[in-house]
């Protein structure tokens, strides 16, 4: 499949980072802030339709894989290159986290602990996507395998059921923290990602002219998840309501990559664009962080928490974007350097 370049996918890069930041940003105030307030009822529904982030994220890694590679794939390649790319990042990030729960809590330091935190994404909340993230990468030949043997819609039908299933059993089964590591839980998303990618040019020309019905069925999942949240009182509606999320998330996918779509027709290669999408995973991984450091300034600052979500929002997308910015340029000019001296 000839290379070609699609900047919807580096906005798409970038939006799902941004309601990433803002997921975390949110969650003081949604966790605290009383359910009949302004404010609640504010940032509630939008931090729950920001939900779809991390599934948006694995609907364009599936994207991006299928896309580069189902015509010619080098395993051991694809592999190396995503052990220096993405786990040796990760490992970096989970020992500065470990190590910073450490300094922060006064527990005491443990190798075990800070093996068993690595192995299984747990040094800090939102690293569980890394986890679930390789195990994709470590089957990819299984995905390339079954795009070719089987039909789209059969490989759809059964990943939507696969998806759709252990939004029931898996919390049953294992602990909610373990469950959201578990590569089948995203199963949907990655594949339809991969169909996408490998219908590319198509699918692009389709979405585009179904902006409103989009639009229509994204709005009415978004307030029926919103209301299943927010009344999902009994064991049945909350596993109903889980269910349930798997098709907003769907509709999400689809619909945020029609805006994108939209958004990039008359747009032509950027580096600035380029730039702030390689930078994406760096701020994914950074953004706890720096929320942590901003929140013990606003604590001794002692304002309230609508104020302290404003502060932390602006801030956490302001340094966590610089930092991973001036990273990326960095590393991309060492690398450059390191080839003209080969």
């Amino acid at each position: 499949m000839k290379k070609q370049y699609f900047p919807e996918l580096s906005l798409l890069s970038v939006f799902y980072c941004i309601l990433v930041i803002f997921i975390h940003s949110s969650a003081q105030p949604v966790t605290y802030l009383p359910e009949n307030s302004f404010g609640y009822l504010a940032i509630m529904p939008l931090w729950r339709m920001a939900g779809c982030a991390v599934t948006g994220f694995f609907f364009l890694s599936g994207f991006k894989f299928i896309l580069n590679h189902y015509e010619n794939f080098d395993y051991s390649q694809f592999i190396f290159k995503r052990l220096k790319t993405i786990f040796l990042p990760y490992c970096i990030y989970s020992i500065i986290y470990y190590f910073y729960d450490i300094v922060s809590s006064g527990k005491g330091f443990s190798l075990l602990d800070l093996f068993a935190s690595v192995i299984t994404g747990s040094a800090a909340g939102h690293l569980y996507f890394i986890i679930a993230l390789l195990q994709f990468y470590v089957l990819a030949p299984l995905w390339i395998y079954i795009f070719k043997k089987f039909s789209v819609k059969t490989i759809l039908v059964f990943s939507a059921i696969i998806t759709a299933s252990l939004g029931f059993f898996l919390p049953v089964f294992l602990p909610y923290d373990f469950s959201n590591r578990v590569f089948v839980k995203y199963l949907l998303f990655w594949i339809l990602g991969c169909c996408f990618g490998i219908n590319v040019n198509k699918l692009r020309e389709c979405v585009k002219d179904l902006f409103l019905p989009l639009l229509f069925a994204f709005l009415i999942s978004a307030a029926t998840d919103i209301i299943l949240y927010s009344y999902a009182t009994t064991r049945l509606l909350f596993l109903l309501r889980e269910s349930f999320r798997v098709i907003y998330c769907t509709l999400a996918a689809i619909f945020f990559y029609n805006l994108s779509v939209r958004a990039s027709l008359h747009m032509k290669s950027s580096s600035l664009l380029n730039t702030l999408s390689a930078s994406t995973f760096t701020a994914y991984l950074l953004h706890p962080l720096i929320i942590s450091c901003i929140d013990r300034l606003l604590y001794t600052a002692n304002f309230g928490l609508l104020e302290s979500f404003v502060i932390r929002l602006l801030a956490t997308i302001t340094i966590t974007g610089s930092v991973s910015i001036v990273w990326t340029c960095c590393k991309r000019r060492f690398l450059r350097k390191n080839q003209s001296f080969q």
